[in-house]
């Protein structure tokens, strides 16, 4: 565009006078040189440029696309996949108390512990104590700050010190070898659980984790949190119930101890034997191989009664029964009625053959005798023979008396004893062997003491004695 060098005005191109000033127009001769290159070069331009094909069109576009895609997701994978995300999650859901997020975004340590929405929620009743709530954040918060400045300055991670919170950021490495991939873990916890009592149910939460835990048992791995813990011990004579609260925050990583105490009375039972079993309300409840034993938990109101049985070389005897109503019981094994008989005709035979060898004054004539009671009958009949006397009886009749404080039972240093009150009627006449001899009726009570012989399987005589 040229203008009038006398008033300025605008001038058309190829016009020689000014139209306003009528002053004769010079033409710029570097204008229009310059005015054909350029409309030269546009000319050479339009020539050679050629339209792209549709081919071509679509390869750049889709270049052009798949470079965003590709961009987009490495952004999102070093979103997904690093630390800001898991960090602002974890502060989100425990503000608004969402376990359903939280589980989405916390692993555990150990394999075996899912995490899930159900059993997240005890931690979340955990972090609404509000110092608990403010260490764990600013602890991970302190993580998050750590990892980024390792990552910006190239340093080595340092994890050799342990972590003491229950939740921690860790890096996993890389994901895909690209992206830095991080993960909040719990640290899994475990519970030491013991009662006072054997076969006491325990339930962590509503679920049953079983009921041998009277000699202590480990249990896990669970989620930090805050559990509801019930001991019950439920017999057909008594129930008991422990509930404990469980706050299963543990920075030692030594299993959190729990004793259920179940308040119940015991009873100390005593026999005069070991290895006995006990009955409880006509239920058996096990061998005790201590001769007194403590047992419960028991109610001292009399409506449990208790009994033994124990199964000796010769049969099992079944102790006394007895009702609980004190601290302490004792069992004692009389005789029942049918082995006293079988005593008895042991005795019977025993005691004839006494009377034939005392007047015989021949102890080879004794049967079911002890070597001590042999020896005893032998120094009687040597004095009998030193003295010149004499002996006679006949037996008029033998009865047992069925005294359960008389007829017992009892064991010492390994062997069994047995003893009968009975009573015995005979005529009998001691004597000088030159006199004749005048029998008398004798009326007699005796306690009769037995011995088992084991090598014999039998029982035998050791000793009689007058009862007063």
């Amino acid at each position: 565009m040229e203008f009038c060098k006398n008033c300025g005005t605008a001038l058309k191109e190829g016009i020689k006078f000014c139209s306003q000033c009528g002053t004769t127009i010079t033409p710029n001769i570097e204008l229009i040189q310059n005015s054909k290159i350029r409309g030269e070069q546009s000319h050479t331009l339009n020539k050679t440029q050629k339209p792209l094909s549709p081919k071509t069109k679509k390869f750049v576009i889709s270049t052009v696309i798949l470079l965003a895609i590709l961009f987009g997701a490495y952004k999102y994978g070093q979103y997904y996949y690093g630390k800001e995300r898991l960090v602002n999650g974890l502060t989100e859901a425990i503000k608004t108390n969402d376990a359903k997020r939280l589980a989405k975004l916390v692993k555990s340590d150990d394999k075996k512990l899912e995490i899930t929405t159900k059993n997240i929620k005890p931690f979340m009743e955990l972090v609404k104590d509000k110092d608990y709530r403010s260490n764990l954040l600013d602890f991970v918060h302190k993580q998050e700050s750590y990892y980024t400045k390792v990552e910006n300055s190239n340093l080595e991670i340092n994890d050799d010190k342990p972590i003491e919170e229950d939740l921690y950021l860790r890096k996993e490495g890389k994901k895909f070898g690209i992206f830095p991939h991080y993960q909040l873990v719990f640290k899994p916890q475990y519970i030491y659980l013991s009662t006072n009592y054997p076969d006491t149910v325990v339930k962590i939460g509503e679920k049953e984790v079983g009921h041998s835990f009277h000699e202590g048992k480990e249990i896990g791995p669970y989620i930090p949190g805050v559990y509801k813990s019930t001991a019950n011990l439920n017999t057909d004579y008594i129930k008991l119930e422990d509930t404990q609260k469980i706050y299963l925050s543990n920075a030692t990583n030594e299993p959190y101890e729990v004793y259920y105490e179940l308040e119940g009375d015991d009873v100390e039972i005593s026999t005069p034997f070991s290895d006995t079993t006990l009955y409880v309300n006509e239920k058996e409840k096990g061998v005790y191989e201590e001769s007194s034993y403590y047992f419960g938990p028991v109610i001292y109101d009399g409506s449990i009664s208790v009994f033994a049985k124990k199964k000796f070389p010769w049969g099992e005897l079944q102790s006394t029964s007895q009702t609980i109503d004190d601290s302490d019981v004792y069992l004692d094994f009389y005789m029942p009625e049918e082995f006293v008989n079988q005593l008895m005709e042991t005795y019977k035979a025993y005691l004839l053959s006494e009377k034939e060898a005392l007047k015989s004054k021949d102890i080879n004539k004794v049967v079911n005798a002890s070597e001590y009671r042999l020896e005893n009958l032998q120094s009687e009949l040597d004095d009998m023979e030193f003295y010149e006397e004499s002996y006679m009886s006949t037996l008029q009749s033998i009865k047992p008396y069925f005294d359960d404080e008389s007829n017992t039972i009892w064991e010492e240093e390994g062997i069994y004893y047995a003893s009968l009150y009975v009573n015995e009627k005979s005529k009998t006449a001691e004597y000088y062997s030159s006199d004749e001899p005048s029998p008398t009726l004798e009326d007699q009570d005796y306690t009769v003491t037995f011995i088992y012989d084991e090598d014999e399987k039998k029982w035998n005589v050791t000793s009689v004695d007058t009862y007063y």
